[in-house]
């Protein structure tokens, strides 16, 4: 009998940025400044959550505090692991039209009539 043949081992290699995490941030704003939305993160903790150099705290509870050290990685790595977790936006179905609205000009104070023509 012959033994399946195993596919080889896939082997996914990129860049990530180290960032030092300063006061105020959260998740959702670090998302935004390097991905220019806030889709990413729920996505960019749980990949900080799961890397070899999470600190005990970030592998356990996933908070930041200034001073943390995370990993930015491209966005096209947050989407193939954690796409679950990407806020994806929410569109209006193409067949629903939103109403128009007029606010009609304001009545010169004083005199209701019409200027008179030429």
């Amino acid at each position: 009998m012959v033994p399946p043949v195993r596919p080889a081992p896939q082997v996914i290699v990129y860049d990530e940025i180290d960032y030092v995490c300063q006061p105020g941030d959260t998740f959702a704003k670090i998302s935004a400044r390097w991905y220019q939305t806030e889709a990413f993160a729920e996505a960019l903790k749980r990949h900080n959550q799961h890397h070899a150099r999470a600190s005990e705290q970030m592998a356990k509870y996933g908070t930041i505090t200034p001073g943390e050290k995370i990993v930015i990685p491209p966005a096209d790595i947050l989407e193939q692991r954690y796409g679950d977790a990407l806020v994806k936006p929410t569109v209006a179905p193409a067949n629903q039209m939103t109403p128009a609205s007029y606010t009609p000009p304001p009545v010169p104070s004083g005199n209701s009539q019409p200027p008179p023509r030429p």
